[in-house]
């Protein structure tokens, strides 16, 4: 059953997608590219497409879905290692 663990990792998620989300606003200001656009120069569909901050809802979603059905432990090494792989 999803408990405090989960819980208490899934709100320290937060800063980390608030941090991504001002990186790509900040490239969309220095490339001069309006939302919702996502193309434009190389370097800021680098930045936007290794960000992906519109998958956190589902990212969540998967999160619970895993910690009240399967082991807390293993949901949260598995999404631990999903953020490290996207915030590099």
């Amino acid at each position: 059953m999803a408990g405090g663990g989960l819980a208490c990792y899934a709100i320290a998620l937060a800063p980390s997608v608030y941090y991504f989300g001002f990186q790509v606003g900040r490239a969309r200001m220095k490339h001069k590219i309006m939302p919702p656009a996502v193309a434009g120069s190389l370097e800021f569909e680098r930045v936007f497409r290794t960000k992906r901050v519109e998958f956190y809802p589902i990212f969540l979603t998967a999160l619970w879905i895993a910690g009240w059905y399967f082991n807390q432990g293993n949901s949260k090494t598995q999404s631990i290692l999903f953020q490290h792989d996207h915030s590099t």
